[in-house]
């Protein structure tokens, strides 16, 4: 993938999300695609351009990168733009030279998260993957400085939603749910079949804007 195309298509932070006057919804389990409160209490959407849903991931989307893939099985995995082969265990160290590679930054890398991560220049992302499904369940979100809270895209198809905590079930039906709070918190995903994917944190990362 060009390098200049991808820096070129960049978006900063203040490019994510929006202030909307639309309602937000006040059912038990919450729509994460739909409009949502900010820690702020001002109620946010995300902006995504639709045509990118099945052209960009979960990798892309935490780093602001609206270039298409070209090809899904070796772009937007870490080590992608840094010509190095993706593994879960260099996974940090990978996501380090690919920012390199345009010219961005690494902050600091947080192992052990609090509650609350501290505040300073640019943004988090943080780091999941699946115990039982290894290496390829790697999943990545952002931290919305604007809103305040955690925001990501699952896999090549869906779009962008606000991380939401899982609370009640009926059988693999969810019936409750909250915004998630917890910097350190994981994240239990459902997909159309009803599968449920339990993920675990394994870093977070505050980087520079694009």
């Amino acid at each position: 993938m060009d390098i200049r195309r991808i820096k070129k298509s960049s978006v900063a932070s203040n490019q994510i999300t929006f202030m909307t006057k639309k309602a937000v919804s006040k059912d038990d389990c919450i729509n994460p695609y739909e409009p949502f409160k900010g820690v702020d209490g001002n109620t946010y959407l995300i902006g995504y351009d639709s045509k990118l849903n099945n052209c960009t991931n979960c990798y892309a989307f935490a780093m602001g990168w609206r270039e298409p893939a070209h090809n899904k099985y070796d772009d937007y995995l870490p080590g992608f733009l840094a010509g190095k082969p993706y593994s879960l265990e260099n996974s940090a160290r990978l996501v380090k030279e690919d920012l390199e590679k345009v010219g961005r930054k690494v902050y600091e890398i947080l192992y052990d998260l609090p509650e609350e991560l501290p505040e300073g220049e640019g943004y988090w992302i943080k780091f999941l993957y699946s115990p039982k499904k290894g290496a390829l369940s790697a999943h990545f979100m952002r931290k919305d400085k604007k809103s305040g809270r955690w925001i990501h895209k699952m896999g090549w198809k869906m779009p962008p939603k606000v991380c939401v905590r899982n609370l009640e079930y009926t059988g693999v039906a969810l019936i409750k749910s909250e915004i998630e709070t917890c910097d350190s918190a994981g994240y239990t995903s459902i997909n159309e079949r009803d599968e449920i994917t339990e993920y675990e944190v394994m870093w977070a990362m505050r980087i520079s804007e694009p």
